[in-house]
């Protein structure tokens, strides 16, 4: 049997004749990211050269994620659009140095609806994310253009409800103080704005609109001794995305054993995990 790495071997001398020598990393930023790809892919830095590309060693989209996540922990500024835009490690590492360059603090924030164009479009989407969400003018507090995968997530859910919708459940022991565990919730839900994220579609484009809002909980009580037949008892716990609708939900359930359950639904365009 022969391994995903001895098959990439092949592959790789296949591609650029097996006599080549690779070209090592010529700059401390090409040295950087020859480690942090070998270290993503799971390959030897040595058969990395500066004229490869991510793909011809085995990347692919939840790859560009990990590699993106890996350079940014130890401190190479790169994005996933990067990755894309330039795939030779040569040429992604001249865009992290020319960023570099750039005397632009990386800690600056961009002000609210900073990459909305103009004044009257940032009136105009807060009044239609208004009317979507059902929610006053004054609770959007940000908007932005979705990206090009929260596009398709989210189109997806429009032809297919329910779908890319993660679940997760959490027993809470008896021991714990619900008092404090709701206050705990609710300051998480204030502090991360992705939870509060909903989606709107405006002239043909899809925004990502922040509503301040208060964690909208749901709370169920039920005659099922587990969670799992209290879950499937409710009809009403069915839900799916959608234009202007929240893209995640907390469920407190109380089944018929006096056990308490934390359930957490949440829409794929608003997080991602591997």
């Amino acid at each position: 049997q022969v391994s995903t790495q001895e098959l990439l071997s092949f592959s790789i001398a296949a591609g650029q004749g097996s006599n080549s020598v690779k070209t090592p990393p010529a700059t401390p930023t090409e040295c950087a990211l020859q480690a942090i790809w070998a270290k993503v892919l799971g390959v030897d830095e040595q058969i990395i050269g500066r004229e490869d590309t991510f793909n011809q060693h085995g990347g692919d989209s939840i790859a560009t994620i990990q590699l993106v996540s890996v350079a940014n922990q130890q401190g190479v500024n790169l994005a996933a659009a990067e990755v894309f835009q330039h795939p030779r490690l040569q040429e992604m590492a001249a865009c992290i140095d020319a960023k570099s360059e750039v005397p632009v603090s990386a800690d600056e924030d961009l002000e609210p609806f900073g990459l909305l164009s103009g004044l009257s479009a940032r009136t105009t989407i807060i009044q239609e994310a208004a009317r979507q969400c059902e929610t006053p003018e004054s609770s959007i507090s940000d908007a932005f253009p979705c990206t090009p995968l929260q596009q398709g997530l989210i189109a997806l859910a429009q032809k297919q409800p329910g779908s890319y919708v993660a679940r997760f459940a959490l027993h809470l022991p008896t021991h714990v103080d619900m008092g404090r565990f709701r206050l705990a919730m609710e300051r998480m839900y204030q502090e991360c704005s992705n939870l509060r994220t909903r989606i709107i579609l405006q002239d043909d484009e899809l925004i990502q609109v922040i509503v301040d809002e208060d964690l909208p909980w749901m709370e169920i009580c039920s005659k099922e001794p587990t969670l799992e037949g209290a879950l499937e008892s409710r009809t009403d716990l069915q839900w799916s995305a959608g234009f202007g609708q929240r893209l995640c939900r907390f469920v407190l359930v109380h089944d018929g054993s006096g056990s308490i359950h934390l359930v957490w639904d949440i829409h794929h365009s608003i997080y991602d995990g591997w």
